[in-house]
């Protein structure tokens, strides 16, 4: 319906044609979105690929932060192979709070510290984007008590505190994000179980 105003001057239409214009740009600008994602998803799709594709003497290095022990690491990782790879890595886990009573009915608290770098083999399954791997190796781990206070600890007596050599064995996956970026995560059982979520870039 058209509306005029004191001037004369039909407003109707024009407010009508304004709302399709509004209309017809925030639908363009909708379209234009949805394109740049579809163009931003192919080509980390096809870019993945191409990180899957591991040769023999491509290096990365990157990141691992822990998820069920908290902790924040590095590694490096060497190809041997199209299928086997060597991963060095070196993590600093967040101290412990401990508590608790000895034998002697004496109260006592300590930070522990703990510290592992380890040197594990990785058996890709396949050379696509999303790859699952077979992780296996040795390690060593490090247990340091700090910051104690009150009477003796159980640890005193126990063997488990220093470094001691660990067996590892577990798997993980690989996720392709890029030419050169993959995402990957990863348990590994020693004494226990440990999840670990990394970044990789491969130069």
């Amino acid at each position: 319906m058209a509306v005029v105003n004191s001037g004369g001057a039909v407003v109707g239409d024009s407010i009508s044609k304004h709302r399709r214009s509004g209309a017809s740009l925030k639908g363009r600008g909708n379209f234009l979105r949805k394109a740049c994602f579809a163009l931003l998803a192919a080509y980390l799709f096809s870019a993945a690929d191409v990180f899957a594709q591991q040769q023999k003497g491509d290096i990365a290095a990157g990141l691992n932060v822990g998820l069920f022990m908290p902790g924040l690491g590095a590694k490096f990782q060497y190809v041997l192979s199209e299928n086997w790879r060597l991963q060095g890595d070196f993590t600093i886990y967040s101290p412990l709070e401990v508590t608790g009573s000895n034998i002697n009915g004496e109260s006592y608290e300590y930070n522990l510290r703990r510290l592992g770098a380890d040197v594990n083999a990785h058996y890709k399954f396949s050379q696509k984007k999303v790859a699952p791997y077979l992780v296996m190796g040795l390690g060593v781990v490090n247990r340091t008590v700090a910051n104690k206070k009150g009477g003796d600890t159980i640890w005193e007596d126990v063997s488990d505190i220093g470094t001691l050599p660990a067996v590892n064995f577990g798997g993980g996956i690989d996720i392709g994000i890029g030419n050169n970026l993959a995402l990957n995560f990863e348990l590994k059982i020693r004494f226990i179980a440990l999840l670990q979520a990394g970044l990789v870039y491969r130069f």
